[in-house]
This record gives structure tokens, sequence and C-alpha cells, in this order.
């Protein structure tokens, strides 16, 4: 159960096996450098920001699935309907996808290269899905571990982003594609 203490709400940890841990109920926290990085606060909020963020993103991608749906019912045959449904063809997927294979024309992935593993893992796998001959996309703000020297820059633009976040309020921001 839930139990305030001066205005921060005690909130058993799910991941710490019911430790408590302290989490702000009025969403004004942000993190600083004043404080230990990535301290029992900050991994709290970041952990709710991730969450967050998941959750939007199946919010909008259930949505997106829905609406391609209602679209398709308005058809007054089904030969419009086929041709419809063809010209938009569209996969959303959301889950550990590196390794596999579902036969893609287009991929699209975005921000894979902020930790070297995971940047080593996805290019590879990237590279593989590009070898045998789909379009791959990646979008990425300039991180350290993105492999420049296998691919080329189809676009550049610069993007607003947050100084709590970054280092900067603006990042170089580009979209890629393997040299083959």
């Amino acid at each position: 159960m839930d139990k305030k203490q001066d205005g921060v709400a005690v909130v058993p940890d799910r991941h710490k096996n019911g430790v408590a841990v302290q989490t702000d109920m009025n969403k004004t926290y942000r993190p600083s450098d004043k404080e230990p990085f990535m301290n029992e606060r900050q991994r709290e909020y970041f952990r709710d920001k991730l969450l967050a963020w998941r959750e939007d993103i199946l919010k909008v991608a259930k949505e997106t699935l829905q609406h391609l749906h209602d679209e398709n019912q308005n058809h007054a045959d089904f030969a419009d309907r086929a041709s419809s449904e063809t010209d938009r063809a569209i996969e959303l997927r959301a889950g550990d996808l590196i390794g596999a294979d579902g036969g893609w024309e287009v991929v699209l992935a975005g921000d894979i290269s902020y930790e070297r593993d995971m940047a080593e893992a996805a290019t590879a796998w990237l590279k593989r899905l590009a070898v045998r001959g789909a379009e791959v996309w990646i979008g990425d703000p300039g991180r350290s571990y993105l492999a420049r020297d296998s691919l080329e820059c189809i676009v550049e633009y610069l993007a607003p982003v947050s100084r709590a976040l970054e280092d900067a309020e603006v990042k170089r921001s580009g979209v890629y594609r393997f040299r083959l």
C-alpha cells in the first residue's frame, strides 16, 4: 500500500522484491548534476519514463492498426478492399527482433547505437537484412557507436533535444543506409 511522506509517495519497488523506494507523485522531479549519478530516485524516474514511453508506443501502434482496420471496412467490394490493404501493407512490431527475418521489404530502426553491444548486434542484424535485399534505414542522433564506416547518410536534420538528457540543445541527426 502506498504511503505519503512529505508529499512523496513510498511505493514498493516491483523490481527489488518489495524494497520501498520513493517516487515523486507530483511529477515535478528532474534529475540534477548535483545528485549522485543514477541514484535510486533517478533510476525510478527513468524507469517510470521508459514505461510511460512504452505504453505510449503500444497505444499509438494499436490505434494505428485500428485506424487501418476501420478504414478498410468502408469499401464496397472485396476487390477495392484488397487493393487498399495492398497499398498500405505495414507491420508494427514491439519487442526484441534482433536476429529475426520476417521477409520484410523495408526495415526502419531508430536510435540503436547508444550502447556498444546493442549497436554491434543491431548493426550486424540490419546489415544481413540489407544484404538479402531489404531496404534498411537507420535514424540516429549522432551516437558514438553508430557504424559510420559501413553507412551512408541519406539526409541530416538539426533536432532540438532536452539538455537534461543530452550534451547540447540541438543534435545533428541523420537517416542512414548501408553501403553494399
